[in-house]
Order: C-alpha cells, then structure tokens, then sequence
C-alpha cells in the first residue's frame, strides 16, 4: 500500500521538528518512517541483504586497506603486494559506494554498521595474504548469491540482474586472479629472491605512488 500524507497543518505544529510532525501523522494512520523508507523497494528483506552487504564490502575494504600498509611498510617492503592490495581496497570502496547509491535510488533505508578490527599482522606473508584474500572474496560472493536468490523469491528480476551482472561477474574475475596468485606462490615459498621478483612483477603491474609533500615544497 503506497500512502500519500497529503497537506500538513503546519501551524497546528508550531515548535515541533519536521520529523516530529511526520511521525505524528504516520502514527496517526498506524505507520512508522520505516514504512515509509520500505515502499521504496520491492521487498523488506532485500533492502536488509543490501545493508549486509555494504558492510561486508567495506569491512573487505578495510582489511585489505590493512594489508596494503602492512606490504608497504619500510619494515616490510613489498611495494607491489602494497600496490595491489590497494588496488584490491579502491575496488571494495566502489562495490560499496555503488550499493548506497543503488539502495538510495531504490528508496531504501541506509545502515552504516561498525567493522571488526583488522585481523593483519605484521609478520603475514604474501602467500597467507593471498589466501586470506580469496577466503574473503568467496564469503563475499556467497552473500552476493543471496542477494539473488532473496530477489528472485519476490520477483524482483531486476535486482538480480544488478548483482549477476555487475558484482559477480567482478568476483569471478578477482577469485580467478587471486587463485593464480596463490598457484604461483606456493612453487616458490621460503625462497626469499624469488618472492621478491614476484613482488617487481606485482609493481610493474599496481604502481602505488606516494603523492605527500611537506608544505612549502
């Protein structure tokens, strides 16, 4: 049922907030603002696997932001593992951005939830870091998955068709990219000159830049 609140007495209202006097109105017809904020979407529960989503994607975003600077640290210095893994933080800030931007055109209600703490230390080796990396973007892919299978039940065809076309496709792409990775580095763990030209390969391909001036330089 789409409602419709029609012209608001504002006098009747003086001193209250807008939101005050919304809610007053909803409640006087048996509603709520997260009615209001529902009738946007085609269905409740897929705007709640879209929240849970957003919140995985930035939590991916962060833990490989705490992979990157853990690799480009001058402790460590892989600076093409670090430019990766920046590239790999980039990519799940946009996969999240574009969520909100989605779910706000949708009319949905928007849930920022907070994030657990990194679980990177500083003595992760590349390869762990790549398997640690996959073991991710699996988890995220089968979240992804539900998003479809939620829309489906309810017909929302078009809601599918965003996430199997657009999200995992992407996942396709970076689950096969990270596999190879981990292929190729497990052939040449523990010998410490070849993980480094590993590394000179991994730069040529995610330059990280540092882009920092002092002031007045």
């Amino acid at each position: 049922m789409k409602v419709f609140l029609g012209f608001i007495p504002i006098e009747k209202y003086t001193g209250l907030a807008l939101t005050e006097i919304i809610v007053e109105q909803l409640s006087a017809h048996g509603l709520s603002l997260e009615n209001i904020r529902e009738q946007g979407c085609d269905n409740g529960s897929n705007m709640k696997a879209i929240n849970q989503q957003i919140q995985a994607e930035q939590q991916a975003a962060q833990d490989y932001l705490s992979m990157a600077t853990n690799f480009l640290h001058p402790c460590l210095s892989r600076p093409g593992a670090g430019g990766f893994f920046m590239k790999m933080y980039k990519e799940e800030l946009d996969h999240m951005q574009r969520l909100i931007e989605y779910q706000l055109i949708r009319g949905g209600a928007i849930i920022i939830s907070g994030l657990n703490a990194p679980t990177v230390n500083e003595n992760l080796t590349l390869y762990c870091a790549f398997k640690q990396s996959l073991n991710m973007e699996k988890s995220v892919t089968e979240m992804l998955e539900n998003i479809v299978k939620v829309a489906e039940s309810v017909n929302d065809y078009q809601c599918a068709d965003f996430i199997t076309s657009v999200y995992l496709a992407e996942q396709m792409a970076s689950i096969n990219e990270l596999s190879h990775h981990i292929t190729n580095m497990s052939k040449i763990c523990g010998d410490e000159h070849a993980v480094y030209h590993y590394d000179q390969r991994l730069l040529k391909s995610y330059p990280h830049p540092f882009n920092f001036k002092m002031p007045g330089n």
